[in-house]
């Protein structure tokens, strides 16, 4: 949940960032990663999703940083590839996180969808 750059040292790779909204990042499922039920990889995705996704080639020397959340998958070239992540904390990140730890507790404890309109 925090905050993520990837920098690329050696060889490329192609980048698909999705918008952090449903359907590409369903509420409930965001909630589920936070409590530790679910991992980030187990995200829904479709490839329709792409005609979506903001596409960067990265290339070595370069680096990407998204908005907090946005699901985003990676494909490398035919090529050896070395890259690393770095994550950051900030109080607004962590603040974030705290309202969807909230929501998940509450959704699991009021056992109904938050934010409907019933």
């Amino acid at each position: 949940m925090p905050g993520q750059t990837l920098w690329q040292v050696r060889g490329t790779k192609r980048v698909y960032v999705y918008p952090n909204t449903a359907p590409f990042l369903p509420q409930p499922n965001i909630e589920k990663i936070v409590l530790g039920e679910a991992h980030e990889i187990s995200l829904p995705y479709a490839p329709w999703y792409d005609d979506y996704a903001e596409v960067i080639d990265l290339e070595p020397g370069r680096m990407l940083h998204w908005p907090l959340n946005c699901p985003h998958r990676i494909v490398n070239a035919d090529c050896l590839n070395v890259s690393f992540t770095t994550e950051h904390m900030t109080d607004e990140l962590r603040n974030a996180y705290a309202v969807n730890y909230a929501n998940g507790v509450l959704r699991r404890t009021l056992g109904r969808a938050l934010g409907s309109k019933r």
